[in-house]
């Protein structure tokens, strides 16, 4: 079983995939201004491979998740790049008083079916 595995990781590799990612910048400084995105994917995928060859991840990565995971929350919190499922959520958070009048599009119509695969 324990030969397995790099097998399937290598098949994995090779796999044809629909949809490829960008490369992902040489460094913090790079991946930070290339946006939001791309600084979570770059500092997420940098531990991930220090943990795997069992190195230490460099220290700015953490500011670097942090930073860009603040980031994100913010422009999540705002009302104008909310999406249409959070959006009634912020203006529940902004306004008290909105109350039930913006809790109606995160409720389940009672007869709506359950997701199903395609």
């Amino acid at each position: 079983m324990a030969s397995l595995t790099p097998l399937l990781l290598q098949a994995l590799r090779d796999a044809p995939r629909r949809y490829r990612l960008p490369s992902l910048p040489a460094d913090a400084g790079t991946a930070l201004a290339a946006g939001t995105d791309t600084a979570l994917a770059f500092a997420i995928e940098s531990v991930r491979r220090a943990v795997a060859s069992r190195h230490a991840a460099a220290p700015e990565l953490a500011d670097l998740f942090i930073t860009a995971l603040a980031h994100l929350i913010a422009l999540s919190l705002s009302p104008s790049a909310a999406t249409p499922l959070s959006r009634p959520w912020c203006c529940r958070r902004m306004n008290r008083s909105c109350g039930s009048t913006c809790s109606w599009p995160l409720q389940r119509p009672p007869t709506a079916a359950p997701f199903a695969p395609r």
